[in-house]
């Protein structure tokens, strides 16, 4: 059986600092939004060096489909519903 290095990614960089702290105590590896070339701190870096994929290139060749997507979703969930 494998042995695994638990890790935490966060793509955001506005994530609670209490909760990394946490998970850091703990021996988990948390690695965050932050633009850096240090794959143990940035999950855009870790994705790069170490899975090989460009993770930011994604972000920017889907940004406005996933804008749009996201701007439908909440003008749904905060429209009131006709009919209903």
């Amino acid at each position: 059986m494998a042995n695994y290095l638990p890790i935490i990614s966060i793509i955001s960089t506005q994530s609670s600092q209490t909760v990394i702290r946490r998970y850091r105590n703990a021996k988990i590896l948390v690695i965050t939004g932050v633009l850096s070339s240090n794959d143990t701190l940035s999950t855009y870096a870790f994705f790069k060096q170490v899975v090989g994929y460009d993770l930011a290139a994604f972000f920017k060749r889907n940004s406005v489909a996933m804008r749009k997507r996201c701007e439908k979703v909440l003008e749904d969930l905060l429209s009131p519903k006709s009919g209903k």
